[in-house]
């Protein structure tokens, strides 16, 4: 994974942001679905984008899994898991 992945975090009601990170598209206060939207179009131009998702440690791990299988689908090949 990159020096400078794409952060997206999952907080402690579910809600989704994400920090675009060096070289990756502004995703400050954007919603879940603009989110994956430009995430899904920055995959598109760059193949190696590599995003890690960080969760707060109190979320259910179904929502984790779903924040992941849609940075799958949005075509993100490099998605790993933050570990804190």
């Amino acid at each position: 994974i990159s020096d400078n992945p794409v952060t997206v975090m999952i907080d402690a009601s579910g809600a989704v942001s994400a920090d675009g990170g060096k070289n990756g598209p502004d995703l400050k206060g954007r919603s879940e679905g603009d989110i994956m939207a430009a995430l899904s179009s920055a995959a598109k131009s760059n193949p190696d984008l590599a995003v890690m998702v960080a969760a707060d440690k109190d979320i259910a791990y179904q929502k984790v899994i779903d924040v992941t299988s849609r940075l799958r689908q949005a075509g993100v090949a490099r998605v790993g898991l933050a570990v804190k």
